[in-house]
């Protein structure tokens, strides 16, 4: 929650102005973006990308080689444990998410033209 008050306040407002607002710099040099290439996607995979360092891996998810002295029976007994402990829970709902955010793809890149009609 502290994260996504952070970027929704602070951080993403700072390129959406010099991208999208009329005294912005990047805007008064002509950028072009269309559908929010840079705005939303360049702004949010950067941000996840710091976030992702900053958490790390989930525990538990990976395999610690040195710890099992680098033997390789093991590590692949250890492997196939944490396999079974972090499939997928429910198949359906990874399907239905897929469907919702690829018909919401559609909806958002038509309305990003800036009208649904020629007028």
């Amino acid at each position: 929650m502290i994260y996504s008050l952070f970027m929704s306040t602070i951080i993403y407002p700072i390129p959406v102005h010099w991208i999208w607002g009329a005294n912005g710099w990047a805007y008064k040099k002509g950028t072009v973006d269309f559908a929010g290439t840079i705005a939303v996607h360049f702004v949010g995979g950067f941000s996840a990308l710091i976030a992702l360092l900053w958490v790390g891996p989930r525990k538990g998810r990976y395999v610690d080689h040195d710890s099992l002295n680098n033997n390789k029976i093991l590590i692949e007994k250890k492997e196939r444990e944490i396999e079974k402990e972090f499939a997928p829970h429910n198949t359906g709902y990874i399907l239905m998410g897929t469907l919702l955010l690829w018909f919401g793809w559609y909806g958002f890149n038509c309305g990003s033209t800036l009208s649904a009609t020629d007028d």
